[in-house]
């Protein structure tokens, strides 16, 4: 915090962890190399994951030789661009809802494509219209700003020390790889690029190399993360709609 006196900081836990009691221990080191440390008993909890079955067109299961062969090297270069995160901390303050349309479709849900392919959905879709803008959820760096087979137009932002954000299926890109842009800036706007059937922003979040629910990040008050100890203004991108509780954070 601004007046240095409460501390906070971020930990990540796989989608696919099993619920079980863990232990979490925090080591700091002051100034003056006196070492603190802190452990306490804590609990992984279940999360309440959606199930769907879906039937879609054969276009979107089973992709030719050429396109998986474009996605692998996509998915090489993403891979690359995530390793390279920045060792200073890019954000300030509470994380904002990169646009204002409502959710569709949670994180975490199992989907089941045809009765055949599964996949996990590691992000949460907001709905819009074509060329509804779209923003940065806090400050950072541009590390991918592509046009992709699955994801469409993508943006990644590097925000520092293993946090990144993802912005995809965008009709316009604004930005490009290596610029840095500010809290709310725009990025784009809202399309039906890549493997989707309708317009929306799919929109994820990595922390330590594991996906995670949006929704943990956006509902952290940190207004009062600031450079000069003075209170953050930030900005309301909308509200969003949940379709089901989540567990407590310890």
């Amino acid at each position: 915090s601004g007046d240095r006196s409460t501390w906070a900081a971020l930990g990540a836990v796989d989608v696919e962890a099993k619920p079980k009691p863990v232990r979490l221990a925090l080591v700091a080191v002051l100034a003056d190399g006196t070492k603190l440390s802190f452990n306490k008993p804590i609990s992984i909890q279940e999360a309440p994951y959606d199930e769907r079955t879906l039937t879609v067109s054969k276009k979107f299961v089973k992709p030719s030789l050429k396109q998986r062969q474009r996605a692998a090297r996509e998915s090489k270069a993403l891979t690359k661009a995530l390793a390279r995160t920045s060792a200073q901390r890019l954000w300030r303050g509470s994380f904002t809802q990169p646009t204002a349309g409502i959710e569709t479709s949670p994180f975490g849900t199992k989907r089941t494509y045809n009765a055949k392919k599964k996949s996990r959905h590691l992000g949460l879709d907001l709905d819009g219209k074509i060329g509804d803008p779209i923003f940065a959820a806090n400050a950072g760096r541009i590390v991918v700003a592509s046009e992709r087979f699955y994801s469409g137009g993508t943006v990644v932002v590097d925000h520092g020390q293993g946090l990144f954000t993802m912005y995809f299926h965008m009709s316009r890109i604004d930005v490009k790889a290596g610029d840095l842009v500010e809290k709310s800036q725009g990025l784009g706007a809202i399309g039906a690029t890549g493997q989707v059937t309708g317009p929306h922003l799919h929109f994820s979040v990595r922390l330590g190399g594991l996906y995670q629910d949006p929704h943990y990040l956006l509902d952290l008050d940190l207004s009062s993360d600031t450079s000069d100890g003075t209170a953050a203004v930030v900005p309301d991108a909308g509200v969003l709609e949940r379709s089901a509780p989540r567990p407590q954070l310890p």
